[in-house]
């Protein structure tokens, strides 16, 4: 995970509402390389920026998120994905815009205690993933640990048997 500090609209400003235009602007990339198996950015925008991307073009929001990416890196040259997914979750009949996210009064440990049984219930969901929040991959996982969490609950630990070699 990276990100960067988008610019005030004035360089000398300390006012917040100097950077409220462009301040949710992929201002973070994750890398989902042991993730996917494979060389993938997810990068990330919120708040007003990101009700401003769902109006723009595809293409403008990658090169906007590549642009980003040669300032981080200090590339001379703009990189050119091999692919790119653009998705609009405030268009997502199913999200609207929503994800988990820490407030302020959030602790260490607190992804951890949303995935707790209370009971019969076994709890999964991206909100559920401290490694991973906010993510369709975070919400995976969470599944697969929850899976696991009701086998267990079913039929007992697995301890698998020692070889000996």
């Amino acid at each position: 995970m990276f990100g960067i500090l988008n610019q005030s609209v004035n360089n000398d400003s300390l006012n917040p509402e100097d950077y409220a235009s462009d301040r949710g602007m992929f201002y973070l990339f994750w890398n989902c390389v042991k993730t996917s198996g494979a060389p993938v950015l997810v990068g990330v925008m919120a708040g007003d920026a990101a009700r401003a991307g769902e109006s723009m073009e595809d293409q403008v929001l990658v090169d906007m998120a590549t642009d980003r990416l040669a300032k981080i890196f200090q590339l001379k040259a703009r990189p050119v994905p091999t692919e790119a997914i653009v998705t609009r979750w405030r268009r997502d009949r199913f999200a609207r815009g929503s994800y988990s996210y820490m407030g302020p009064e959030s602790q260490p440990g607190d992804y951890e205690a949303m995935a707790t049984r209370t009971g019969n219930m076994f709890w999964a969901g991206e909100g559920t993933c401290g490694t991973h929040p906010a993510t369709v991959h975070g919400a995976f996982i969470s599944g697969l640990r929850a899976a696991s969490e009701v086998v267990q609950a079913m039929i007992g630990q697995i301890v698998p048997p020692v070889v000996q070699g």
